[in-house]
């Protein structure tokens, strides 16, 4: 006769009757009305947070909503679900130290990269793994950079070096507050976007 030995670790998850018993990997604090932040050692993700992120990112005016997975934002490593609505701007950036990467888990969205100036240097769609196109994007050099979500939401799990003192928005694109620039500019990504 076989001895199995207790499980000791805190990633365990016991299932019964097809369904996972409770554990304290569920718990967000709520750092406003669309960004929640993980609390502990260990965290889960299933549909439910998926469907609350989609949900809050819809109620919002800036149309998007996160879970900061690494809870701190001191930590070295970010790691954040995120969902955007369609028409959600996200002004072009560069993080100068770092890499990053995307993982789409639902939904679909271009990632454009840009020249100093402006203009686009490189387009990337990227869609659920399961509908047998790209589904991550990973750039290792800093790149002036945006999102346009092309499907009604899109869900992604974003990674990046922290703190987040490095990012610099790009001068060639309008401030979220200039709503006229930005509707002008949006639409300008948006044809581009159908190329």
């Amino acid at each position: 006769m076989t001895s199995c030995a207790s499980p000791t670790s805190t990633m365990f998850v016991m299932r019964l009757g097809g369904t996972a018993m409770e554990n304290k990997s569920k718990s967000f604090a709520s750092l406003n009305n669309a960004v929640m932040a993980a609390e502990g050692a260990v965290t889960t993700i299933s549909r439910v947070e998926l469907n609350l992120l989609r949900k809050l990112a819809t109620a919002q005016r800036e149309k998007k909503a996160r879970i900061l997975l690494h809870g701190d934002s001191g930590h070295s490593l970010h790691e954040m679900l995120i969902t955007h609505s369609n028409g959600s701007y996200i002004r072009p950036h560069i993080n100068e130290s770092s890499a990053k990467s995307f993982l789409v888990l639902e939904g679909e969205m271009m990632v454009f990269f840009f020249d100093d100036r402006g203009g686009i240097s490189d387009r990337y769609l990227l869609r659920p793994e399961k509908s047998g196109g790209d589904f991550m994007l990973r750039f290792q050099n800093p790149v002036f950079h945006t999102l346009v979500v092309m499907s009604e939401t899109v869900s992604f799990l974003e990674t990046v070096l922290g703190p987040h003192r490095q990012t610099r928005y790009a001068e060639f694109a309008p401030e979220p507050s200039d709503r006229l620039a930005v509707d002008e500019y949006f639409a300008w990504l948006v044809c581009e976007s159908q190329k």
